[in-house]
């Protein structure tokens, strides 16, 4: 599940869940929300599109535009890139391993706090949330 990874939606992820291209296979097709976010994370108008040579009809940027909203309102729009996007948009020989080691560490982190915080909910009576978790061992670090 991607939202392991990600709290918001990626800026790499495609809006064409609703295609408007007839190639929907042509990867190079599909834009990509860094293509039509400007920097604060709005939406560009098609004028700012067009002047980008990125042509698109009206109809196909209703289309983004209901998705953008829709990502926007569920997940919000992440603007600044993680490791996992540097890794996943990589030209490297040797992404395979590095995505491996990311995916690696990812889960035993998870591992790691998984079994405090059980023994946390078990002799406290209530769950505890990762940021809550990583804030008191900070505190009690200092």
């Amino acid at each position: 599940d991607i939202r392991k990874h990600y709290n918001k939606t990626p800026l790499w992820l495609s809006t064409m869940e609703a295609m408007f291209h007839p190639n929907t296979m042509d990867m190079s097709k599909k834009l990509r929300y860094h293509q039509i976010l400007d920097k604060e994370g709005k939406l560009k108008s098609i004028q700012e599109l067009e002047e980008q040579n990125i042509t698109i009809d009206r109809w196909s940027y209703f289309q983004i535009t209901i998705r953008y909203k829709k990502d926007l309102k569920e997940f919000g729009i992440e603007t600044k890139s993680n490791n996992l996007d540097k890794i996943l948009l990589g030209q490297d020989k040797n992404m395979i391993s590095k995505l491996y080691n990311y995916l690696l560490e990812f889960e035993l982190v998870e591992e790691i706090v998984k079994g405090p915080m059980i023994a946390w909910a078990k002799n406290f009576g209530y769950n505890i949330q990762l940021e809550e978790w990583e804030e008191i061992w900070k505190r009690n670090l200092t």
